[in-house]
């Protein structure tokens, strides 16, 4: 008898953090930017930043999905946590959309 794999409680709100930090990072970010000066390096420095959260949200991704053909059982509890990392996309799209219309350093 193959014995199923325990119920994974990290896996399972390791994309949660990651989507709940990323998401604070983003709107902190957002709102520094904001009001950051146009001759000022740090937006450079937010650039990579933010290309440095993207990077760690398809990673954990890219691990969920595959963790979900291993933990088969959580599939669908898997996928949902994927949903809602994918939820950061739109987010970022109108973070995106605000920054070029309010920003300082870009006026």
């Amino acid at each position: 008898m193959k014995q199923q794999p325990k119920r994974p409680h990290r896996l399972l709100m390791f994309p949660v953090v990651v989507w709940a930090l990323t998401f604070a990072f983003g709107t902190t970010w957002l709102f520094f930017l904001m009001n950051t000066d146009k001759d000022s390096y740090i937006s450079t420095a937010i650039v990579y930043s933010l290309l440095a959260v993207v990077s760690i949200n398809i990673a954990t991704l890219t691990i969920v999905f595959i963790a979900s053909y291993y933990h088969e059982k959580y599939k669908k509890e898997l996928y949902s946590r994927m949903y809602l990392m994918l939820a950061n996309i739109p987010v970022a799209a109108l973070y995106f959309i605000l920054m070029c219309r309010f920003a300082k350093f870009l006026n």
